[in-house]
């Protein structure tokens, strides 16, 4: 997950074979609900997360803010979508990532960054890692390569362990997706990397997960999949703002009516209702 990514250094274990991605389960929820009931769902999701193959059952699952999405929030790149094949961050034009957040693992990329919480719904899941995965360096040169699965495996980047030809799908992975529940059970056993330098400012304490979706799957699934916009309980008044008029743009672009699309407030002090409509 971005933000500048943080270098994880070795990643070591056997290589295992390769399989096939598993497809997330149809559990879309239907449009215009009322907002009461997609807080619901969602603190339902987060209380009752647990390790399973399947993201609707696994917990909550966030996309922040980071400096891909971000930078060009005022320019024609808008800040839902995957960085553009010719823009300057292009070779990572495959791929965005997200974490996955549940009341037994209440880890976050950043403890202060608006985003969006996302449906896993219709989402082509490339990769997962019980850690940052240092996706930044993971690069497919030239993009699509063949071999080369985005921010995962035969992927080029600096001269240190971890650009595996195969999914390792144990220790710091990369895990594909028919093994996130093993992910999830090894960031469950680590608790996340706790003192790692990840370049985050505190609050953020780089303990969170790292999941990688393909930018197309990602990009045909707007706005369906983003159930809400939202922002930690710690966030600046600033970045509230910024996360207001977020949710603004977002309305506007798709023509959602807002009283339908949610701006809530995450406070993981609270286990089991975490999320509540920001006021």
């Amino acid at each position: 997950l971005p933000n500048v990514r943080c270098l994880v250094k070795q990643q070591n274990g056997p290589l295992a074979g390769s399989v096939q991605k598993q497809k997330q389960p149809q559990v879309t929820l239907p449009p215009s609900l009322p907002i009461d009931l997609i807080i619901s769902t969602i603190n339902k999701r987060y209380r009752d997360g647990r390790p399973t193959n399947n993201l609707a059952e696994a917990g909550v699952l966030t996309h922040q803010l980071d400096f891909l999405t971000r930078r060009d929030y005022h320019s024609q790149t808008e800040p839902w979508m995957p960085c553009a094949p010719h823009s300057a961050c292009g070779i990572w034009s495959d791929r965005i990532s997200a974490s996955l957040s549940n009341r037994r693992l209440p880890f976050l990329f950043s403890a202060t960054q608006a985003g969006f919480v996302i449906d896993p719904n219709g989402l082509d899941l490339l990769c997962a890692f019980p850690m940052d995965g240092a996706t930044l360096d993971r690069k497919c040169e030239p993009l699509g390569k063949p071999g080369c699965v985005p921010g995962c495996i035969g992927t080029t980047g600096p001269a240190w362990d971890g650009h595996y030809a195969k999914f390792p799908n144990h220790y710091n992975g990369p895990y594909d997706s028919n093994h996130l529940v093993n992910m999830m059970q090894r960031h469950e056993q680590t608790g996340g990397n706790e003192g790692y330098h990840c370049l985050q400012q505190p609050p953020s304490d780089c303990r969170y997960n790292e999941l990688v979706f393909s930018a197309s799957s990602w990009s045909a699934s707007l706005p369906r999949h983003v159930m809400a916009v939202f922002y930690p309980y710690r966030a600046s008044q600033q970045e509230r703002q910024f996360a207001r008029d977020l949710h603004r743009r977002f309305t506007e672009h798709f023509r959602i009516g807002p009283s339908t699309f949610p701006i809530l407030m995450l406070d993981r002090r609270n286990q089991y209702q975490p999320f509540s409509l920001a006021v």
